[in-house]
């Protein structure tokens, strides 16, 4: 639970429990702000304990667009603590937020963080599949400040395949 995570009393899990299920704009921001406080103390067991209740229909009204950093937030959170299929699950569901929200610049981030989710899990060729829709995505959009990013990840993947010439050349390109 958060309060074993943080230190305090079960009364946070109640009163976190309490804002899920009874939302308000502001109960659910004021919940945000204070997974992203967690985030940022490495405390992400608690950032995904808060996340994961908000991304559900019933509160998408409260959200609009920022679902899917909320999304991708809570699969950050899994993925840091080893639990990467869960993570996995959230990103899946993020997909139809970017047809839905016509977010195509995201598009980027959610493949990249599916590709690295994928080569964690040493499912390479997913994983490949992946930061090639990323690529693809980001050739469609012009510019952008993934593209350092998403050299490195194809330079792990090369390396994870023990392809160590491809993989230097997209390390040099991640540099340029």
């Amino acid at each position: 639970t958060i309060s074993q995570e943080i230190g305090q009393g079960g009364y946070l899990d109640s009163l976190i429990t309490s804002l899920i299920n009874q939302p308000t704009s502001e109960s659910i921001h004021a919940l945000v702000d204070f997974a992203i406080y967690l985030y940022k103390e490495e405390k992400y067991h608690g950032t995904a304990y808060i996340l994961e209740p908000l991304i559900q229909p019933s509160h998408e009204n409260f959200l609009n667009k920022s679902i899917l950093d909320i999304i991708l937030l809570a699969a950050s959170s899994y993925q840091k603590i080893g639990k990467n299929k869960r993570a996995l699950k959230l990103l899946k569901k993020s997909q139809k937020h970017l047809k839905k929200l016509q977010e195509f610049e995201r598009t980027l981030d959610v493949f990249s963080f599916l590709g690295r989710i994928y080569m964690n899990l040493g499912e390479l060729e997913k994983a490949e599949d992946y930061f090639l829709e990323a690529y693809s995505s980001k050739e469609k959009i012009a510019g952008g400040p993934w593209e350092p990013k998403l050299f490195e990840d194809f330079g792990k993947l090369a390396a994870k395949q023990k392809e160590y010439k491809k993989a230097l050349d997209y390390f040099k390109k991640q540099n340029c």
